[in-house]
């Protein structure tokens, strides 16, 4: 009759016994912070677990969670996850909270969430997730959605969070490598937000939007545009006007948001150099601009 186990922090080692799963009213699986690898063999047979917390463990596969069809809420921030995000999370249709924040995936996004149509939550932060910013066009009550630090390198696209009738949504696309303008026909629509905008290569905001009052939690009802996107020419670290931190003059600072001021601008963010079948992971990388020697790329 066991329905809920939470032996989070306690030094477990080892990969605990598939039997877990053998637990028929099992609803609650908190692992959390312990240095153990898991297997998702026989996760079929835990037919009522909605919640699996496995952040800040050492698991090294997710090979097997797509059979884990009742899950609600999975959470496997800060491991040493790589490769490409597995296809097999496109058969968890139930899921309403995913975080695979702090990993070391790679390669593109693709389609993997199209199925999840009952989000509510996605944090893939902090990983080195490459290509287009993805459209989320399916779901409808996506409130977090969470894909900084990564290197998504396009414009916003126009059907961008197209469906979603979510009352208030918290939105964080910074530090990649976005360009363009931020669309008002993508963001207008939404009365209550809170977006995190800055360190990408932004060059303009549709003016209308600096007039949403509400948004980051009021500071564009009192700083307007800068509420959003520190101007050009200007910085802060934060990458927007606060209460606390105006943005600073900065000649330097090409592009909206910036967070740093120097002899350049520098986006940071994380990347792969692939040779044959391996893969090197660069911890992190750094875009330098300049208006006479173009794009150089320095890893450190």
């Amino acid at each position: 009759n066991v329905e809920s186990i939470d032996l989070a922090a306690n030094n477990l080692i080892g990969t605990p016994p598939s039997s877990l799963f053998k637990l028929s009213k099992l609803s609650f699986l908190g692992l959390q912070s312990n240095p153990i690898d898991f297997s998702f063999y026989d996760i079929e047979s835990a037919e009522n677990l909605a919640v699996l917390y496995l952040y800040s463990t050492k698991i090294s596969s997710l090979d097997g969670i797509g059979k884990g069809l009742s899950l609600v809420e999975v959470n496997l921030r800060f491991n040493n996850l790589s490769g490409f995000i597995p296809n097999e999370l496109s058969n968890l249709i139930n899921l309403e909270s995913l975080t695979l924040s702090d990993n070391k995936y790679f390669g593109y996004l693709g389609e993997t969430y199209d199925t999840m149509l009952k989000l509510r939550e996605l944090r893939l932060g902090s990983n080195a997730l490459t290509g287009d910013l993805p459209k989320f066009n399916k779901q409808t009550n996506l409130q977090h959605l969470d894909l900084s630090g990564n290197s998504l390198s396009s414009t916003i696209p126009a059907a961008f969070l197209s469906n979603n009738k979510a009352p208030k949504l918290t939105l964080d696309l910074s530090s990649n490598i976005l360009v363009g303008r931020v669309p008002a026909e993508v963001f207008g629509r939404f009365n209550q937000l809170v977006i995190y905008l800055r360190n990408n290569m932004f060059t303009g905001i549709d003016q209308s939007l600096c007039n949403q009052s509400p948004w980051n939690n009021g500071d564009v009802g009192n700083y307007g545009c800068s509420g959003l996107l520190c101007p050009q020419s200007t910085w802060n670290e934060k990458g927007r006007e606060t209460a606390n931190s105006p943005c600073v003059p900065c000649d330097e600072a090409r592009y909206l948001g910036s967070v740093t001021c120097g002899d350049s601008d520098r986006v940071q963010f994380n990347t792969q150099s692939f040779s044959g079948s391996s893969a090197l992971i660069l911890a992190k990388a750094v875009i330098i601009i300049s208006p006479v020697i173009g794009m150089l790329f320095a890893y450190v």
